[in-house]
């Protein structure tokens, strides 16, 4: 069948998600893939932080002076601070966004493949799918970051993350859709949308446990959060499995018997 009369098809008669069930099997293939996205985020963080402080002495930004609270404070409601966070998180956003792409499929290289490794995360690259996946990205920043500029602007910087928490959560299965049903990134959008606000409660409860297993990370130490915030990766991977589902009857990987815990 054709994926876009599947999908209208899925839009059309709607689907149920068994919370329960589907989060037993987000945790099979996060405890698989953690580790690997684990290395990988804490590598990207390292990077980035050095980058960011790299960048600031190059703007002449004084630490010393941003730990008077007055000053941080006057520094981040300036509109200098916000002009220069959104050029460097659309930056950050390009450059993250494939990888992030490549975190996801890596659940899917699991059923499909006998090994997996790092270089799964990063072979969207050198996919033809990468330009929608930046057009993806593209466009999911337009859509979060203007209105939040806008509203923080005019102080009302509450409305501006309402609006990007909306988008989020509409578009949380768009790279999925690309990835797996060859979607443009509009098509992905779109699709995504309608697919969420057919069972958007089941959803949210899906997410709110993933979200709980994310913050575990803190718990024992803040960096472990880069090494359980990749269950995200899992639950979109998932929610796309249970919702479009895949046609391909033979699953090389079994989530039951190869576990690693």
């Amino acid at each position: 069948m054709n994926e876009i009369n599947k999908l209208d098809e899925i839009v059309k008669s709607g689907y149920s998600l068994n919370v329960s069930s589907t989060f037993d099997e987000i945790l099979k293939y996060f405890k698989k893939t953690f580790l690997l996205n684990g290395l990988v985020g804490f590598i990207l963080y390292a990077a980035f932080t050095i980058v960011l402080v790299l960048l600031l002495g190059i703007l002449g930004i004084n630490f010393d002076e941003l730990q008077d609270n007055e000053v941080l404070i006057n520094f981040l409601s300036s509109q200098n601070f916000l002009l220069y966070s959104t050029l460097a998180g659309f930056f950050i956003q390009v450059l993250i966004y494939p990888i992030y792409a490549g975190f996801i499929q890596l659940n899917r290289d699991i059923d499909t493949q006998d090994e997996v490794g790092i270089g799964n995360i990063f072979k969207i690259f050198s996919s033809k799918k990468y330009i929608h996946v930046l057009g993806f990205c593209i466009l999911i920043f337009l859509l979060t970051n203007v209105p939040t500029v806008v509203a923080a602007l005019l102080h009302f910087n509450f409305i501006g993350s309402i609006i990007t928490y909306i988008i989020s959560f509409l578009s949380i299965l768009g790279l999925p859709l690309i990835l797996f049903s060859n979607l443009n990134s509009l098509q992905a959008l779109k699709y995504s949308a309608q697919l969420v606000v057919k069972n958007p409660g089941s959803i949210i409860a899906i997410l709110l446990l993933s979200f709980l297993v994310a913050m575990s990370g803190i718990i024992a130490c803040f960096v472990g959060v880069i090494f359980t915030i990749p269950v995200f990766f899992s639950t979109q991977f998932m929610l796309y499995k249970k919702i479009v589902g895949f046609e391909e009857d033979e699953i090389i990987f079994d989530v039951e018997k190869d576990n690693i815990f």
